[in-house]
């Protein structure tokens, strides 16, 4: 439930840091990772939350700090847009068309 799905919690465990990606096991991109630590204590619906990191093998205060360098104290990875790329402009537009999705200022 990392994203687009509105369900606050009051705790949030990240059981696993790595996902199994293209044939190969990958650390969880950081923004991905805050986004789930962030469905807890949401101000609405609970005053505190609790999140955890699990992590497994190696020396566990070396595991906590090399995680909390990555996942709470490192930089998000940059985005970019694929709206610029041409199927996928062309895709909304359609959609936007076929849907009736006003398309002018005056139309909001």
């Amino acid at each position: 439930m990392a994203a687009g799905v509105n369900l606050p919690a009051r705790r949030v465990l990240v059981r696993d840091l790595k996902r199994f990606d293209d044939g190969m096991s990958r650390l969880l991109p950081v923004m991905e990772v805050k986004q789930m630590l962030g469905r807890a204590g949401r101000p609405r619906y609970d005053p505190v939350g609790e999140a955890w990191l699990a992590c497994k093998g190696g020396d566990p205060r070396q595991m906590a700090d090399e995680i909390a360098d990555r996942y709470i104290h490192g930089p998000v990875e940059d985005i970019t847009s694929k709206l610029a790329a041409e199927p996928a402009m062309r895709f909304h537009l359609l959609s936007s068309i076929a849907t009736g999705t006003p398309y002018k200022k005056g139309d909001w």
